[in-house]
């Protein structure tokens, strides 16, 4: 395996226990830190808050999904906000039972998972530095070509094929995102594809930057952590780390979108595709991909 080399972001590593990564948060621009720990087994991925309350990375924790995916927990109503960055990590390195400890920021604001460099790949680093990179077992195989339409632009398909290949489409006023499609296979299910995939940051348009942060969003925006897309809808704000960046971050975000629907992509046989799809259509596509059975057990 590849040796990586240590994240500017973990603050604290213990092999084989737990790893603390640190760095402002894209929603409050706060510092924020987080120490993942091995889980109980079987309990899945959880998210632990100040007072020791706990929120599972499940479908049904979900309550807003718009520029960003939030959990929350009913009873305190305390919310977490970004968590798909991380899950798309998980996804690719294969560990069932993680908790996720969240280190309460000063001044009361929302709690957020840190930003890192806005992609996954120091979140998958640090996973794997501590815990080891998990070989990944086929686990199920789409069964039939199932299509699933959210409006007359937004719509995603899921067809059978031999291995994982995710494709998405996006059209921007920008001109490398004018009508363009790209896609990312994980034929050998390697650290070195899963690489491929894991480094695309997140990205938005400059025009939009003033807006949002006149709403209290986006106050971690930076040129270290989000690719942004100039006014001139031809120039970028930073070089791009691969050949259409913005699409293979979406699909990174279908990776953890997915993962919060308990179904982990990476260990699935089959070819998905969506059409200027977000995170809400994400989970509503996967929701009825369980509800029409179109994954079978392998």
């Amino acid at each position: 395996m590849k040796t990586l080399h240590k994240s500017p972001f973990i603050t604290d590593l213990v092999p084989s226990e737990s790893v603390t990564l640190e760095s402002v948060g894209l929603i409050s621009g706060k510092c924020v830190q987080a120490t993942v720990t091995r889980g109980e087994d079987n309990a899945g991925i959880v998210f632990v808050l100040p007072d020791a309350i706990r929120i599972h990375a499940k479908a049904f924790s979900v309550v807003d999904a718009r520029r960003g995916v939030t959990l929350w927990d009913p009873t305190s109503k305390l919310t977490l906000s970004i968590v798909e960055h991380f899950l798309a990590a998980v996804a690719l390195v294969g560990l069932p039972d993680l908790e996720v400890h969240l280190h309460a920021p000063k001044g009361g604001v929302p709690l957020e998972l840190p930003l890192l460099d806005g992609s996954s790949l120091p979140w998958f680093e640090a996973l794997v530095q501590t815990f080891g990179w998990q070989e990944q077992t086929l686990l199920y195989r789409v069964e039939r070509p199932f299509f699933f339409k959210v409006n007359e632009k937004i719509h995603l398909y899921a067809l059978p094929s031999d291995d994982l290949r995710l494709g998405y489409v996006l059209d921007y006023s920008h001109q490398d995102l004018r009508h363009q499609w790209a896609y990312w296979d994980f034929k050998d299910r390697s650290e070195v594809e899963a690489l491929a995939l894991l480094q695309a940051r997140t990205f938005g348009e400059t025009a939009e930057l003033p807006a949002l942060l006149e709403q209290g969003l986006a106050k971690g925006v930076s040129l270290n952590n989000t690719l942004g897309l100039n006014e001139d809808n031809q120039t970028y704000t930073a070089p791009l780390r691969m050949k259409h960046e913005p699409l293979f971050h979406k699909m990174l975000d279908l990776l953890g979108d997915f993962y919060l629907s308990e179904i982990p992509l990476a260990q699935v046989q089959g070819t998905f595709m969506a059409f200027y799809a977000g995170h809400a259509s994400h989970l509503a596509f996967a929701n009825q991909l369980q509800e029409e059975h179109v994954l079978r057990l392998l």
